[in-house]
Order: C-alpha cells, then structure tokens, then sequence
C-alpha cells in the first residue's frame, strides 16, 4: 500500500496561503480599478466646469463668479492631485500584493513537485513489493507442484 505524502499538511497550508493571497490581489486589483475610475471622472468633472468657465468669460459673467468657478476648479486639482496619490499608494500595494501572492503560488508549485515525486516514488515501491509477492508467490507454486511430481 502507498504511504501518504508526509508533507500533505504543509502542501495544504501552502495551498491555503495562495488562495488567500489570490483573494486579496484581486481585492487590491478592485480598489485599485475604482481609485483609477474616481480619478478619470474627476479629470472628466475638472475638464466640464473649465469649459463653462470659458464659456462664462465669453459670455462676459461677473469676475466674482469666475472667481468661485476657479475656487472651485482649485478645489478640483486638490482632489485630482489627492486621488493621483491615493492611486499610486494602491498601485504600489496591488505590487506588493502581486509579489506576496508569486512567492506563496511558487512555495505551493514546489510542494506539487514534492508530492508529485512522492507519488512516484510510492507507486514505484508499490510496484516492487507486488513483483516480490507474485515471484514468491511463484516460487512457492513452483515448489508445491515439484513436490506433488515427485511425491
């Protein structure tokens, strides 16, 4: 009979670990898609209110309503500028995350090969000792029938 692979708990924490891994990068990849998004419709936002901005001083619209649609196109550069950063901070974890996830996947790959050559090994074992039996087994056939002949 084939002995199990001693390292199975190991392999099934390495598995474990990948898939979690895998879990969290594709969270990391969500937030990151959502702050690009955010970030795209403030650009969108910021590009709409110059517009009519410029159409405002076409138009010849009080110089205090062109300075709220600059105070207000200020406060948007903030929040551009803020997004960007919160953007490349998730970035940088989605590699981080990225990197935790292909170290622990290649742990797991090499727990495989293990088990793989484990089983291998096992089946090749397996193999011998029934060849032993069935060569005993003859052998032992062999004689029972050399006795009953000469008996």
């Amino acid at each position: 009979m084939a002995r199990a692979f001693p390292l199975g708990a190991v392999r099934f924490v390495a598995h474990e670990r990948a898939e979690a891994a895998a879990r969290e990068l594709g969270g990391h990849g969500r937030r990151v898609s959502a702050a690009r998004d955010k970030l795209d419709q403030l650009a969108g936002f910021r590009a709409q209110y110059h517009v009519q901005r410029d159409s405002l001083l076409v138009a010849g619209v009080d110089t205090a309503r062109v300075r709220d649609f600059d105070a207000f196109l200020g406060r948007l550069d903030e929040a551009i500028r803020t997004q960007g950063e919160e953007l490349a901070r998730l970035e940088a974890s989605l590699e981080a995350a990225r990197g935790r996830w292909l170290e622990l996947r290649r742990r797991e790959q090499a727990m495989d090969v293990l088990a793989a050559r484990h089983d291998e090994i096992e089946a090749a074992r397996v193999r011998r000792l029934d060849q032993k039996e069935q060569d005993e087994f003859a052998q032992r056939t062999s004689r029972a029938l050399a006795k009953v002949r000469l008996g």
